[in-house]
Protein backbone atom coordinates (compact mmCIF):
# COMPACT_ATOMS: atom_id res chain seq x y z
CA UNK A 1 0.00 0.00 0.00
CA UNK A 2 1.41 3.58 -1.02
CA UNK A 3 1.83 5.97 2.16
CA UNK A 4 0.23 8.85 2.29
CA UNK A 5 0.40 11.88 3.81
CA UNK A 6 -1.90 15.48 4.36
CA UNK A 7 0.16 18.39 4.66
CA UNK A 8 3.53 16.61 5.87
CA UNK A 9 1.58 14.01 8.56
CA UNK A 10 1.30 10.36 7.67
CA UNK A 11 -2.39 9.71 7.03
CA UNK A 12 -3.77 6.15 7.34
CA UNK A 13 -6.41 5.06 4.66
CA UNK A 14 -9.17 2.43 5.18
CA UNK A 15 -10.54 -0.27 2.35
CA UNK A 16 -9.30 -1.83 -0.60
CA UNK A 17 -6.77 0.18 -2.86
CA UNK A 18 -8.13 0.69 -6.42
CA UNK A 19 -5.78 -0.52 -9.17
CA UNK A 20 -4.98 1.31 -12.36
CA UNK A 21 -8.09 0.26 -14.88
CA UNK A 22 -10.03 -0.83 -12.20
CA UNK A 23 -13.76 0.68 -11.90
CA UNK A 24 -13.70 2.94 -8.60
CA UNK A 25 -16.33 2.28 -6.05
CA UNK A 26 -18.64 5.58 -5.20
CA UNK A 27 -17.51 7.87 -2.14
CA UNK A 28 -18.41 10.70 -0.62
CA UNK A 29 -15.71 13.45 0.46
CA UNK A 30 -15.90 16.92 1.27
CA UNK A 31 -14.94 19.63 -0.98
CA UNK A 32 -13.31 23.16 -0.19
CA UNK A 33 -16.88 24.95 0.85
CA UNK A 34 -17.54 21.78 2.62
CA UNK A 35 -20.44 20.49 0.28
CA UNK A 36 -20.81 16.64 0.15
CA UNK A 37 -19.46 15.67 -3.35
CA UNK A 38 -19.85 12.02 -4.88
CA UNK A 39 -18.24 10.16 -7.31
CA UNK A 40 -21.67 9.77 -9.11
CA UNK A 41 -22.12 13.92 -9.40
CA UNK A 42 -19.16 13.79 -11.89
CA UNK A 43 -20.27 10.80 -14.25
CA UNK A 44 -19.77 11.58 -17.73
CA UNK A 45 -17.44 14.29 -17.11
CA UNK A 46 -13.33 14.50 -17.42
CA UNK A 47 -12.23 15.35 -13.87
CA UNK A 48 -8.43 16.52 -14.00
Amino acid sequence: MAKVTFKGNPMTLIGEEVSVGEQAPNFTVLNASLEEKSLEDYRGQVVA
